[in-house]
């Protein structure tokens, strides 16, 4: 009975903040007009086997507003590499396991953020890919799924 009434006290207490507004839950931001624009590079255009990939997305904001949302969770970002046929070989964040929270995203009109990873050649097995031509597309997720051009490089 203890229990009960300290399960009923809490769900009390959890709806007067909710009503409140002292937990109000940000709307999902509307992403569909932010005017920003991506892209990703390499630090080369060529690559010795087992040799370290830079990989750069870069997002600018080309709008005349400032940029105020958020992502709705830890995994902000994504890589993905790609080989023949367009079949994905790695991406970053396969496997892990991210924050489940708000994490607020503001940019100012003409700033940019840059955000950098390096690749070990590895593939999703952690195997050495063959040499051959790939390409890397990165991902933001502000809401809705934000996607750079495809960058194209070489192993040799």
């Amino acid at each position: 009975k203890e229990g009960y009434k300290m399960r009923m006290l809490l769900v009390l207490l959890a709806t007067t903040i909710l009503v409140s507004g002292w937990g109000e839950i940000p709307k999902k931001p509307r992403v569909e007009n932010i005017p920003v624009s991506l892209k990703i590079e390499t630090d080369k255009d060529a690559y010795a086997v087992g040799e370290r990939v830079v990989m750069k997305i870069f997002m600018r904001n080309e709008g005349k507003e400032r940029i105020e949302t958020h992502f709705s969770s830890g995994h902000q970002i994504d890589y993905m590499v790609y080989g023949k046929n367009n079949r994905e070989l790695w991406r970053w964040s396969r496997g892990m396991a991210f924050i489940a929270a708000l994490v607020p995203f503001s940019l100012d009109p003409g700033d940019s953020i840059t955000y950098e990873l390096n690749w070990d050649q590895k593939d999703k097995t952690n195997n050495q890919v063959p040499n051959g031509k790939y390409f890397v597309k990165g991902r933001v997720m502000l809401g809705k799924d934000l996607y750079t051009p495809r960058k194209e490089f070489r192993i040799n």
